[in-house]
């Protein structure tokens, strides 16, 4: 993705990562701007979870790095 421009690599982010960020119980009631600066400064992390799969959770699933 390095020959991607950088304003097109946002608004792949924004569209990538918004909804998710929208089902999180504190993100809910938030302006969307505000989402967007989240989305923004987001970083890739790749985590082993240490729970059974089972017992995965959509709650469970979300790490911020910022």
């Amino acid at each position: 993705m390095g020959s991607i421009p950088d304003k097109l690599k946002a608004e792949i982010a924004i569209h990538v990562h918004m909804e998710t960020l929208r089902r999180v119980n504190i993100f809910k009631d938030c302006e969307p701007g505000l989402l967007v600066e989240l989305v923004l400064k987001l970083r890739l992390q790749v985590r082993k979870a240490a729970i059974k799969k089972a017992e995965i959770k959509a709650d469970h699933c979300i790490s911020l790095s910022v």
